[in-house]
């Protein structure tokens, strides 16, 4: 039987496995819209969205280890609040640092050891 540390471990090792499936899933989900606003296209389907999924990550980023991603993830969501009729193009600055730092986390979860081969 694992010890207590042992189960705790195995436990946030799990965790942080699926955050980083959660981290490429927002990836996946995201990058279409990024290139929609690149291309002066968001809609506000688009919006909602963007505004959601970075709600999201600002809370969760921190706990898993990664405090760059809430505060990325929190810039862009206020600016998206606080700017609703923004340009695409002054979207993107802020929705580009969520993204990098998105792939970062989920690149250094993968260099962590924690994905089985």
């Amino acid at each position: 039987m694992p010890a207590p540390d042992e189960d705790f471990a195995l436990a946030l090792a799990g965790m942080r496995l699926r955050y980083r499936t959660r981290l490429l899933e927002l990836l996946d989900l995201l990058r279409p819209i990024r290139d929609r606003a690149g291309a002066d296209a968001l809609s506000s389907d688009d919006r909602d969205l963007i505004v959601q999924k970075s709600h999201q990550f600002a809370g969760s980023g921190g706990s898993f280890g990664f405090p760059g991603l809430s505060a990325a993830a929190s810039n862009l969501e206020y600016f998206m609040v606080d700017n609703p009729q923004a340009a695409p193009a002054e979207i993107l600055p802020q929705f580009d640092a969520f993204l990098t730092t998105a792939e970062v986390a989920a690149a250094e979860i993968e260099a962590s050891g924690l994905i089985p081969t």
